[in-house]
């Protein structure tokens, strides 16, 4: 029953070579490109024994790819501990006993290890260096930050990583003095370059057995490095995209070209690309699209009747009134290209263009 619909794309897999699609958002350390300063910092920072270094990112910059790359790597030398989110006591408690247990005898004798005696307990297991990788650091309580920090302060051989969205550097510099003052290393995944971008892109197709970045012109990639902002979990959702739209209109050409230029009896999927913008554009906005802007910038994906209620309503007679106002507004910003919409349900829902989003980053 469901042949009809696999087969076009399995057919167009076959005739790119590739085993499978390339673009899904698997995590692939061996594809990780780019942020050759950040990682030369990071590397430094373990190889020299500091204790605490944070990675800060947009989502989508890699902050996870990075980690899991220094997961794979440092193996070798010592032993490496990875938690997706930050931990609470018990369950930082538990992340060192899956790699140091308790001796049968201490079990026997019911003396378990605690949030308070698991320094003591690694100091003493602990043949090597321990390198703790922690992700999403922004979604941790303070009290558990805080015992994060103790542990890693009294256990002799372990060094932190700890990732998160630059939030994270507000809820340290306001909550977490004492966990802020001890950071020796800090680096920042902003965006990659577009040779970077056409790299991502190389590195993915021939780890599922394609040459190059084909069917990928230069162009098109290009136009992916514009339109993504060299975010790359954006390259990689816009280059499925594509991939998908070619495979629905049988061509095996991804270019940028407008329809004048193609060849005859060639299909194209085309790339409108779009500059990446400087953050100085906020400044020649009007005041309601500037609050629609720094709104957007905070959270993605919202329907006008939800960016109304944020706003506030009170200027308007209704609430009809103030999502038919924030529709013009919208209207225009996706005109000069800063915001863009997509389907949800019966209506539409309205997200910065990732060029934009990386500008304000930046800033």
């Amino acid at each position: 029953m469901l042949e009809e619909f696999e087969r076009p794309a399995a057919e167009w897999l076959q005739k790119q070579g590739w085993k499978e699609n390339p673009f899904t958002l698997r995590i692939m350390p061996a594809a990780f490109v780019g942020y050759h300063d950040q990682l030369k910092h990071l590397v430094n920072h373990v190889q020299e024994g500091h204790k605490f270094a944070l990675v800060i990112g947009a989502t989508g910059s890699g902050k996870t790819t990075l980690l899991q790359l220094f997961r794979n790597e440092f193996s070798k030398e010592r032993d490496v501990i990875y938690a997706p989110k930050p931990p609470k006591p018990e369950e930082l408690v538990e992340l060192f006993l899956d790699q140091y247990p308790q001796s049968f005898l201490h079990r026997l004798l019911g003396k378990h290890v605690n949030i308070h005696t698991l320094a003591g307990h690694v100091n003493a297991r602990a043949k090597r260096k321990v390198l703790l990788l922690v992700d999403e650091g922004h979604e941790a309580d303070v009290s558990d930050m805080e015992w994060l920090r103790t542990v890693t302060d009294q256990c002799d051989s372990v060094q932190l990583v700890l990732a998160g969205l630059p939030t994270l550097e507000e809820i340290l510099r306001r909550n977490l003095e004492t966990f802020r003052s001890r950071v020796t290393t800090k680096v920042d995944l902003v965006a990659l370059s577009e040779t970077e971008v056409q790299e991502l892109i190389v590195r993915r197709i021939e780890s599922v057995g394609g040459s190059g970045s084909k069917p990928f012109t230069d162009e098109a990639v290009r136009g992916v490095y514009q339109r993504s902002g060299g975010f790359p979990r954006e390259v990689l959702k816009l280059c499925d995209s594509l991939v998908q739209n070619a495979i629905e209109q049988k061509s095996h050409k991804i270019d940028g070209l407008g329809a004048s230029a193609r060849p005859s009896g060639t299909q194209n999927v085309r790339v409108d690309a779009q500059p990446v913008q400087s953050k100085d554009f906020l400044r020649d906005l009007p005041y309601k699209q500037k609050k629609v802007v720094a709104l957007l910038a905070q959270e993605d994906n919202m329907y006008p009747s939800e960016i109304a209620e944020r706003l506030g309503l009170e200027k308007y007679k209704s609430k009809q009134h103030a999502v038919r106002s924030l529709n013009n507004i919208l209207q225009r910003l996706a005109e000069e290209g800063y915001v863009e919409r997509s389907a949800r349900g019966k209506g539409y829902v309205y997200a910065l263009v990732p060029s934009v989003k990386n500008s304000l980053i930046q800033g």
